[in-house]
């Protein structure tokens, strides 16, 4: 029993740094695209333009993000979970 836990662990760890090495593009496109937001927010705000639909496009670019991490993290995730069951 214990070794299948070792074994799991190990296994959750390397997943995890095969999924780090590809959420490294996914970070980086996301990074950008929050900059762009950010910039046009603030753009808006000085102009007295609303804001409302670059803070829901804000919040959609976060939400996508997220997807995006778990699908990448998943693996890791199950991986991890079912060694510390």
């Amino acid at each position: 029993m214990r070794v299948t836990f070792v074994r799991a662990l190990k296994e959750a760890v390397v997943t995890a740094i095969r999924g780090t090495l590809k959420a490294q593009p996914v970070i980086e496109e996301v990074k950008t695209d929050l900059a762009d937001i950010h910039c046009e927010i603030e753009r808006a705000e000085e102009n007295n333009e609303d804001t409302t639909a670059l803070k829901k496009e804000l919040t959609s670019t976060y939400l996508h993000a997220a997807g995006d991490m778990l699908k990448i993290y998943a693996p890791t995730i199950i991986l991890a979970g079912a060694s510390a069951a």
